[in-house]
């Protein structure tokens, strides 16, 4: 009679044909177990390369961290244990900061997860989890997918608008980095708004006034920086930029704000006090021939009063001045039938003015009827 050695089989159906059946072990408790596996998952070691060096199912990975099962076999226990934070296991994982930062950017430049997933291989859900940096380490090659779809999309701006406002929204559009700073979780980004593209303003600065419209305030202050040391006008730099002069004058100051010593162009230039007093002089102090006008009548004007050639003028500016509310001033010279605004004509009771005609006989304003009737 064979022994059961020789007539037991020697693979596992259920394990696999490569995995040798083990042997029959007593069971220990899975406390000690469950503790190291949640320290290698602290570490964002996934199940499934845990399981692969222990040289166990994924599944029984799974179910002892989900405190499904309360011991395991002594065999299957050592095999968990002997899995260690070696280099060996590190250098498959990566941090996964600079694998956010590059989803981050690219969604900002409106490429949606779901167009990153085609190209990545890697599910959604996933990639929305690195985004918001929910685990520490990935896999090192996922990482590397990333990056090279990164280095290809960097530069070229994405279809889904909703995406592009989704990201303005979540404030990662305000994040530039440079490529040895990107997996650098202590390094800190870049001001986009400080940024000045000087190609873009040297092309300005040529004529080109279709990029006007898309540089930067930072940029536009660099052109009038840039035209007002070159000798450019105002209106020059106006035409240049497609907008006003007095913008430009705007520009300017808040340069001088900043530093005195960039736009020196545009400092006023001193007036002596001494000139400036004979312009008053000579403004102020007119000679006798400069206003000498012919006679005229001055209808009692004051001495030092101004001489007007017309006497209606004269007469005018003699009239006292009426203002009545909401209306501008207004001199009124009192000629008969000319009435004033405001006021209401007179009306009479019925008896008719004292000492005139009845009212039966007039009309609304006071007049006698016939002499209406015979005008």
């Amino acid at each position: 009679m064979p022994c059961c050695e020789d007539t037991a089989p020697t693979t596992s159906r259920i394990n696999g044909p490569d995995r040798p059946i083990q042997a029959a072990s007593p069971f220990v408790p899975v406390d000690i177990v469950r503790e190291h596996l949640v320290r290698l998952r602290a570490r964002d070691i996934p199940p499934s390369v845990i399981a692969g060096q222990a040289g166990v199912s994924t599944k029984t990975v799974t179910r002892i961290l989900q405190r499904r099962v309360q011991h395991v076999r002594g065999c299957v226990a050592q095999a968990l244990l002997t899995v260690e934070l070696g280099p060996d296991l590190l250098s498959l994982r990566v941090d996964v900061i600079g694998t956010a930062r590059r989803l981050r950017a690219l969604c900002s430049m409106g490429w949606s997860l779901t167009d990153l997933s085609e190209r990545c291989l890697i599910p959604r859900q996933t990639l929305s989890s690195w985004c918001r940096e929910r685990c520490q380490s990935i896999p090192r090659a996922s990482a590397e997918a990333v990056a090279e779809v990164y280095d290809e999309l960097y530069a070229v701006d994405g279809p889904c608008e909703l995406t592009r406002a989704l990201a303005e929204r979540e404030g990662w559009d305000l994040h530039v980095w440079l490529d040895e700073d990107i997996d650098n979780r202590d390094a800190a980004p870049l001001d986009a708004s400080g940024l000045v593209d000087e190609v873009a303003v040297d092309r300005v600065l040529c004529g080109e006034r279709s990029l006007a419209a898309t540089l930067t305030r930072q940029e536009t202050a660099e052109v009038v920086r840039l035209g007002t040391a070159a000798g450019s006008s105002q209106s020059d730099l106006a035409q240049m930029l497609g907008t006003t002069s007095r913008q430009i004058c705007r520009i300017r100051a808040r340069l001088r704000e900043a530093d005195p010593a960039t736009v020196e162009l545009t400092a006023p230039v001193p007036v002596d006090e001494a000139s400036t007093a004979e312009v008053a002089v000579e403004v102020c102090a007119p000679t006798a021939e400069s206003v000498a006008v012919p006679p005229c009548r001055t209808h009692g004007a004051r001495p030092g009063t101004l001489r007007l050639r017309s006497p209606l003028l004269h007469r005018l500016a003699s009239l006292p001045v009426h203002r009545s509310a909401g209306r501008p001033a207004t001199a009124w010279r009192g000629r008969p039938g000319v009435r004033r605004p405001g006021k209401r004509p007179r009306r009479f009771s019925a008896g008719g003015p004292p000492g005139g005609a009845p009212a039966a006989g007039r009309s609304p304003c006071g007049r006698p009827a016939s002499a209406g009737a015979e005008r």
